[in-house]
């Protein structure tokens, strides 16, 4: 199971990378992506928060188990296809 983990986020994260790489002139390469990393870093933590605090609980709330972050992530992706559907650039 580990090893599909490692090859979604190969999949995944790989491409934000190769982006950083096609949108930036290569003498700014580091400055790039140590920014990329600091803005991933940053965001992931309230990410891990909220996924913690949605699965175990905090204070008197006790959580909703495992289930939780999944159930959200999932509520939040249907909101934003539902989104998308009605979304029309101009």
């Amino acid at each position: 199971m580990y090893a599909m983990y490692g090859v979604y986020y190969e999949l995944a994260y790989g491409t934000g990378k190769t982006l950083v790489a096609d949108l930036v002139p290569q003498d700014m390469w580091g400055i790039a992506y140590g920014t990329y990393a600091a803005v991933l870093w940053i965001l992931n933590f309230p990410a891990s928060f909220l996924a913690g605090v949605l699965s175990q609980g905090i204070g008197p709330f006790e959580g909703f188990g495992p289930a939780g972050p999944f159930i959200f992530g999932g509520m939040l992706a249907l909101i934003a296809v539902v989104w998308m559907f009605f979304w029309r650039p101009t």
